[in-house]
């Protein structure tokens, strides 16, 4: 795994983890689509 898979993958994990009430949600589609790319990186390494 080279460094920008591992960077994407911690800011996919901070961005779609629980947030506290006074950070703005993230969007839904948003957080999907950063799901499926966190899964497409697991799932090439």
């Amino acid at each position: 795994m080279n460094i920008n898979e591992h960077l994407a993958r911690e800011v996919i994990r901070e961005r779609t983890k629980p947030r506290l009430p006074t950070q703005r949600p993230v969007h839904p589609r948003a957080a999907r689509v950063l799901r499926g790319l966190a899964d497409r990186i697991d799932r090439d390494r």
